[in-house]
C-alpha cells in the first residue's frame, strides 16, 4: 500500500521534517556499548555506507542463525542444536547489538537521518524480536507448551509499550535497565551458555525441586518485562495525568492481537503443533501495527495512519 493511500500531502510533510529524539540511560549502554559502537563506526565503517545498510546487515545477523537452527529442529522449537551453532548465534547476537546501535550513530555522523531510516530500523528492530524469541525458545527448549507463549508475550510486550511511550513522549527514551541493552546481552549469554553446557541444561531440575532451569529463565524475564512496561506506564502517566486514559486506544490493536494470538494457543492444541508459523504471523502482524500505523502516525501526529488501506483525504 503507497503511502498516498492514506496521508494527504500535509501529512507528507510533516514526516519529511520530524527529527527523531531518543537516549538510552543503561548504564550498559552508556559505559560499555555506546563506546564499543563508536569505536565499530570509527575503525571499521566508511562514510559513504548508508546508515540503512548498518541495520540489515545487524538484521541479517539475527535472520542467518535463526534459519539455521530451524533447519536442524525440523522448523519446530525443541531438539538438540549444537554447541558451535549456539556460540555463533550468541556472537552474531552481540554483533547484531552492536551494529544496531551503530545505525543511528552513522546517521547522525552523515548527517543522513530520516524519518524512512526511522520506520526501517523500528521495523527490522520489531521483526527482531520474534525471531530472536523463537531462536532463544528453541535452545531453552521450551517446546510448543504454555512456557513458550508466555516467553513471547514477555519478549514482545516491552517492546510495543515502548514505541507507545515514544508517541507520547515525543522520543524513545529507555530506562536504566531495558530490552535493548541489557535484554540483548542477557540473550547473548544465554545463546553461548548453551553452547558450553549443551541445551539438554535447560531441561534438567533445577535447585528449585520440580523447577526446570529454563523455567527459571522464564521467571527472571517475566520480572524483567514487568519492570520496563511498568516504567513505560509510569513515563506516560506522568506527562499526561488526567489525559492518561485516552492514551490506550493507540496500544489496544497491539494488545489485541497479542492476547488472541495467547489464547488461541492455549486452547487449540493443533494450532500448538505450528507454534513457529503462529508466532511468524503474530509477529509479523504486530510489525505492521507498530511500524505502519503507530510510527506513521507518530511521524506525522495524525490519526491517519490508522486508516491504513482507506483512502485518506482533508
Amino acid at each position: 500500500m503507497l503511502i498516498r493511500d492514506y496521508l494527504n500531502e500535509d501529512e507528507e510533510k510533516k514526516m519529511v521534517n520530524y527529527k527523531y529524539k531518543g537516549a538510552d540511560y543503561s548504564i550498559l549502554y552508556k559505559y560499555v556499548l555506546s563506546p564499543m559502537a563508536e569505536w565499530v563506526l570509527n575503525t571499521f565503517i566508511p562514510l559513504s555506507l548508508a546508515p540503512n545498510v548498518i541495520t540489515m546487515i545487524s538484521f541479517a545477523c539475527t535472520v542467518i542463525p535463526h534459519i539455521i537452527i530451524g533447519f536442524y529442529v525440523n522448523w519446530g522449537v525443541t531438539g538438540y542444536v549444537p554447541a558451535w551453532l549456539c556460540i555463533i548465534t550468541g556472537v552474531l547476537k552481540s554483533l547484531y547489538s552492536t551494529l544496531d546501535n551503530c545505525d543511528g550513530k552513522q546517521a547522525r555522523r552523515t548527517k543522513s537521518s530520516s524519518p524512512l531510516g526511522t520506520l526501517f530500523d523500528h521495523g527490522c528492530d520489531a521483526m527482531n524480536v520474534t525471531i530472536t524469541y523463537i531462536s532463544v525458545a528453541t535452545v531453552l527448549q521450551f517446546d510448543a507448551s504454555a512456557t513458550a507463549i508466555i516467553g513471547y508475550l514477555v519478549g514482545i510486550a516491552p517492546f510495543c509499550t515502548a514505541l507507545w511511550e515514544q508517541f507520547f513522549l515525543d522520543g524513545l527514551y529507555l530506562p536504566i535497565i531495558n530490552g535493548a541493552s541489557e535484554g540483548s546481552y542477557l540473550v547473548v549469554f544465554l545463546f553461548i551458555f548453551s553452547g558450553i553446557k549443551g541445551v539438554s541444561f535447560w531441561k534438567e531440575e533445577s535447585l528449585i525441586p520440580s523447577v526446570r532451569n529454563n523455567q527459571i529463565i522464564l521467571f527472571g524475564c517475566v520480572l524483567l518485562a514487568i519492570l520496563s512496561v511498568s516504567s513505560n506506564f509510569q513515563n506516560v502517566y506522568k506527562k499526561l495525568k488526567k489525559d492518561f486514559n485516552k492514551t490506550y486506544i493507540y496500544l489496544a490493536p497491539a494488545a489485541l492481537i497479542i492476547v488472541t494470538y495467547g489464547l488461541l494457543l492455549l486452547q487449540d492444541e493443533e494450532l500448538l503443533k505450528h507454534y513457529r508459523l503462529m508466532t511468524y504471523m503474530i509477529g509479523l502482524n504486530v510489525t505492521k501495527y507498530t511500524v505502519s500505523s503507530g510510527l506513521t502516525l507518530k511521524l506525522t501526529r495524525t490519526i491517519a495512519a490508522f486508516t491504513i488501506g482507506s483512502h485518506h483525504s482533508t
